[in-house]
C-alpha cells in the first residue's frame, strides 16, 4: 500500500470531518481515498510529527465569536498530525486582539488585515479575500437575485457591524452609489438579525455568512474583497510556526 503523504492526511482528516473550505473543493475520489486510509497509515507520520517537536508547550489561538471560523478545518488537522500538544482556543471579539498578541497572551489570532498589523514585531498571513455579502429577510424584494449592484442599495436601509473597519467599503458605496451606511447596534451576529428584519441589508464579508440559514446572502458587484488571514509575532515558536504553515497548506487550494 502507497504511503500516505502529509497533504492526502490533511484532505483525508477533512473529508472525514465533512466541513470547510478545502472539504468543498476536493474531489469526492480525493478525500474518499485519503480517509480509507488513514486508519492504517497514520501513525508513523503522527510519530514524525512528535519527534519534531513534542507535548509539553500550549498553543493559544484566539477566533472570532461566529457560528464557524476559518481555523476549524486547521484545528482538526493539527490534532490529527499533533495528538500530543495542547491547544487552548479563546473565542472573543475582535477588540484588543493586537495588545493581547503584542503582550504575549495570545500565540495566533484569526483576524482581518488592518493598518495596525504594519506594527513592528507582528507577522501577518494571508489565507483568503472574502466577497461583501448583503444579508437581508428571505422575503426581502432583492432576496431572490444572483449578485446585487451597489446602486439597487439606495432604496432600502444598509448597515454594517462597526464602520471604524469598514472604511473601504463606506468609501466604495458612497463614490459609486451615494449611500449612507448606518452602524448596527449590538455584537455583529445580532446586528445583522436586527437589520435584517426591519427592511435592511446589511453587509458583512464574513465567511459565515453565506451558512446562516434564518438570513438570506446575496454576493455585493464590488471590486473590493476583504483580506482575512493570521496574526502572530515576529519569530514564533515551532508550535506556532507549525500551525501557519498547516493552514498555508489547507488555504493553498
Amino acid at each position: 500500500m502507497k504511503k500516505i503523504s502529509r497533504r492526502d492526511f490533511v484532505k483525508g482528516t477533512i473529508g472525514m470531518a465533512a466541513a470547510g473550505v478545502l472539504g468543498a473543493c476536493q474531489s469526492p475520489a480525493e478525500g474518499t481515498s485519503a480517509a480509507a486510509a488513514l486508519p492504517t497509515q497514520t501513525e508513523a507520520l503522527q510519530e514524525t510529527c512528535r519527534r519534531e517537536g513534542g507535548a509539553g508547550e500550549k498553543l493559544r489561538i484566539e477566533i472570532p465569536r461566529h457560528p464557524s471560523t476559518l481555523l476549524d478545518d486547521v484545528l482538526k488537522c493539527f490534532s490529527a498530525l499533533y495528538p500530543d500538544r495542547e491547544v487552548d482556543i479563546i473565542r472573543s471579539n475582535s477588540e484588543g486582539r493586537i495588545p493581547r498578541l503584542l503582550a504575549g497572551k495570545i500565540d495566533v489570532a484569526e483576524m482581518p488585515y488592518c493598518e495596525e498589523l504594519k506594527r513592528e514585531g507582528l507577522n501577518y498571513i494571508h489565507l483568503v479575500n472574502n466577497r461583501y455579502m448583503c444579508l437581508m429577510s428571505p422575503v426581502h424584494p432583492l432576496a431572490v437575485q444572483e449578485e446585487i449592484d451597489p446602486k439597487e442599495l439606495v432604496s432600502y436601509p444598509v448597515f454594517v457591524a462597526i464602520k471604524k473597519k469598514r472604511r473601504e467599503l463606506l468609501q466604495y458605496l458612497r463614490d459609486c452609489a451615494g449611500i449612507y451606511v448606518q452602524e448596527a447596534s449590538g455584537e455583529e451576529l445580532d446586528g445583522l438579525l436586527n437589520a435584517c428584519y426591519n427592511n435592511g441589508i446589511f453587509i458583512t464579508p464574513a465567511y459565515y455568512a453565506a451558512r446562516l440559514e434564518v438570513v438570506t446572502a446575496v454576493p455585493l458587484r464590488a471590486g473590493i474583497t476583504k483580506e482575512i488571514g493570521l496574526a502572530c509575532l515576529e519569530n514564533p515558536g515551532p508550535y506556532v510556526r507549525d500551525f501557519i504553515g498547516l493552514a498555508k497548506e489547507i488555504y493553498s487550494d
